[in-house]
């Protein structure tokens, strides 16, 4: 069986992780941020991404990209409610 790749996956690995203004690497913050986001939504259950901001105390960015990271991994959703991103567990009802 022969192996193809595309040529944009096949590049994909040679370039360097994202990084901030610092030069540092933003994957790790990235996923300790998701990981105080799923455990704020189990613990609090839906919270505004406004909401989850002020009280994780992270970065508006970056708590939008956890977020984000979070729901295309189907680990938490998310709903537009009026002007705010409502975010919830998958499992959630009431969202």
């Amino acid at each position: 069986m022969s192996e193809v790749l595309l040529p944009i996956v096949e590049e994909e690995w040679k370039k360097p992780p994202l990084q901030n203004e610092q030069g540092s690497s933003i994957m790790t913050p990235l996923g300790i941020i998701e990981g105080e986001v799923l455990l704020w939504l189990e613990t609090h259950g839906p919270a505004t991404i406004r909401y989850l901001t002020r009280e994780l105390e992270w970065p508006a960015a970056m708590v939008t990209m956890a977020v984000g990271a979070l729901v295309r991994q189907g680990l938490a959703r998310a709903a537009r409610h009026d002007l705010e991103v409502v975010v919830a567990e998958p499992t959630a009802r009431n969202l």
